[in-house]
């Protein structure tokens, strides 16, 4: 059961057995996920920002840390929250029609 903020709650808890479309669960985790991921996102980039900016002594090999941790939170942020969703509706929707492909050859 996963927490949502929707109307079609029960009890603060919305059973995503009993709905019908894939796409819904990834829409409905990526939700979910968003507030944590954006929090933790944001606080790693101020951090490392300022680094990224700066003109001092060291400077320099600072940023050639600094950049490659920057580029890849923001890559973990797009795939968590666009890229991993639709890949999960697209497998479950294959998963869908080969079950029913194989329902329809036993019947």
């Amino acid at each position: 059961m996963w927490h949502t903020t929707n109307g079609k709650t029960k009890g603060g808890y919305i059973d995503l057995t009993t709905l019908n479309t894939q796409s819904w669960k990834a829409r409905c985790s990526a939700c979910d996920q968003m507030r944590p991921k954006m929090m933790t996102v944001m606080a790693i980039l101020m951090g490392l920002l300022p680094i990224m900016w700066s003109t001092g002594s060291g400077a320099d090999v600072m940023k050639r840390i600094a950049a490659p941790m920057v580029g890849g939170v923001v890559t973990s942020f797009v795939l968590e929250l666009l890229i991993y969703p639709a890949i999960y509706a697209i497998w479950e929707s294959w998963t869908d029609l080969r079950d029913i492909d194989h329902t329809a050859e036993k019947g």
